[in-house]
């Protein structure tokens, strides 16, 4: 497996399935902006951190999948499947793509794409949210 692979399954592992949130400081540099989840980059570890504790509030993931990956050198896309439910045991699927780019080992950037319908469905919110204000309304 190639490392920039393995170090987004063990990101991936760590950050939803176990809920390891020293992840964040282990796997991504402190400067890295994450596209995709709010109108605006998430900044540093603080907000992402953030996202990802509250998450972890309203839903357990059951399996994270990287179903298919393309590495171009310090860049990987990934199509990832995850499924899971929430506190209320309602069922969800996610699926998307992320596209990121490791350096030395960490993540500096990543632009996320995920289709939020079936979460979005079973916190009981509109449909339309960005992942940050799903996460926002749920809470």
């Amino acid at each position: 497996m190639h490392p920039n692979i393995a170090l987004i399954q063990d990101w991936f592992d760590k950050l939803l399935i176990h809920r390891d949130f020293s992840v964040i400081h282990t796997h991504r540099d402190d400067g890295a902006k994450s596209f995709g989840l709010a109108h605006e980059p998430l900044t540093g570890p603080a907000e992402f951190r953030s996202l990802h504790e509250r998450l972890a509030e309203l839903v357990t993931f059951d399996a994270v999948v990287l179903v298919d990956h393309v590495v171009s050198g310090d860049r990987v896309a990934v199509f990832v499947y995850a499924r899971g439910h929430t506190k209320a045991n309602k069922p969800f699927e996610i699926n998307g793509a992320a596209f990121v780019t490791i350096v030395d080992g960490f993540i500096t950037q990543s632009k996320n794409t995920w289709d939020l319908g079936s979460l979005t469905a079973a916190l009981g919110q509109k449909p339309g949210l960005t992942f940050v204000e799903l996460v926002d309304a749920a809470s």
